[in-house]
């Protein structure tokens, strides 16, 4: 949830990115199938949640229609393993700061660069963010800013929260059937908060990557 995409949500009351529910596989036109049990206080996923070891033969990537919205964020660098802890610090700021947060929203990270390309672990860039009810003033360390609408590839994905990462290779797989290509950064969605009551099952991660026709 620059990232291009900032759910609203499917369920009333979400909060963050997605948007227009738009689902398909190469070649084909299909609803996505949403499952019938909530994960947690009603929501429901929006697509069939993939489980680890994440496999090409179970791995359940979608597209859709995303629609943008406005958001607070913290803009963090570094070990991108570390941009989550930064998440209590932003609500505890926005609260502060008497920021309206949209109603039931899900805090998420915008990842910019890629960890394997080189770039120096110190200069990673992402966002630790949230959505508002509507774009208002922020002070620092707080911003805010607004997520154009467009393409996402999408795919729900349990278990800890630091492992999402480990989808990407198959949603960008999938992105290559389509003939796509990744235009902006990678959003990972966090709807289920961590605790020590909280099975690592029952972490649901929704992540979202805005794409364009890649040349052919």
């Amino acid at each position: 949830m620059a990232r291009q995409s900032l759910r609203r949500g499917l369920v009333p009351g979400l909060g963050l990115i997605l948007l227009s529910l738009s689902a398909c596989t190469p070649g084909a036109s299909s609803q996505a199938s949403i499952s019938s049990r909530p994960v947690v206080d009603g929501w429901i996923p929006p697509t069939e949640v993939s489980h680890p070891p994440f496999r090409e033969e179970t791995f359940r990537p979608n597209w859709l229609e995303t629609r943008g919205g406005s958001y607070v964020y913290m803009e963090v660098l570094g070990d991108y393993r570390r941009t989550g802890s930064y998440i209590r610090p932003l609500i505890a700021e926005a609260q502060q700061q008497g920021l309206r947060i949209a109603p039931n929203a899900s805090p998420f990270c915008l990842f910019y660069d890629d960890p394997g390309s080189g770039k120096p672990v110190q200069e990673l860039r992402a966002r630790v963010g949230i959505e508002l009810e509507r774009p208002q003033e922020s002070r620092q360390p707080l911003f805010v800013d607004s997520l154009p609408g467009g393409t996402a590839v999408h795919a729900c994905v349990s278990g800890p929260y630091p492992g999402a990462q480990r989808a990407y290779p198959l949603l960008f797989r999938y992105m290559g059937r389509m003939n796509w290509e990744r235009n902006g950064p990678i959003q990972e969605i966090y709807h289920v908060s961590p605790g020590p009551d909280v099975p690592e099952g029952r972490l649901i991660c929704e992540i979202l990557i805005p794409v364009r026709s890649a040349p052919r």
